[in-house]
């Protein structure tokens, strides 16, 4: 007869996505529903912008259309906000440092060094 099995609890690391979303959240005070509503708001493009970056450096193996799904928007458009992100990562130290913080957050709540 087989021993009793313990019941163990598995802590499933949050995604790359998951944690992208709560930092805008936080960092922004942009919600997951602003991030994908149909709003031109400078704001929500910056915001956007911000989660592409981070979705491209920590997974570069999701496409655009993929991450345009997520943000309710097309691949083309997804395209024109990583030249945005790239332009801003170079030009604007303010989304640079916020890009650069992002690894401390997502270190902090459970995702992977890099």
């Amino acid at each position: 007869m087989l021993a009793a099995i313990e019941p163990t609890t598995f802590r499933v690391a949050p995604t790359v996505r998951e944690v992208a979303l709560a930092y805008i959240q936080q960092r922004h005070d942009v919600s997951p529903e602003e991030l994908t509503c149909p709003s031109r708001y400078k704001h929500y493009i910056a915001a956007r912008a911000l989660f592409v970056a981070i979705m491209q450096a920590y997974r570069p193996h999701v496409s655009s259309g993929a991450l345009g799904q997520w943000l309710k928007r097309d691949h083309s458009t997804v395209l024109n906000l990583a030249r945005r992100a790239e332009q801003l990562l170079r030009d604007d130290e303010e989304f640079r440092q916020d890009f650069a913080r992002f690894a401390a957050f997502y270190a902090a709540h459970g995702g992977e060094t890099q």
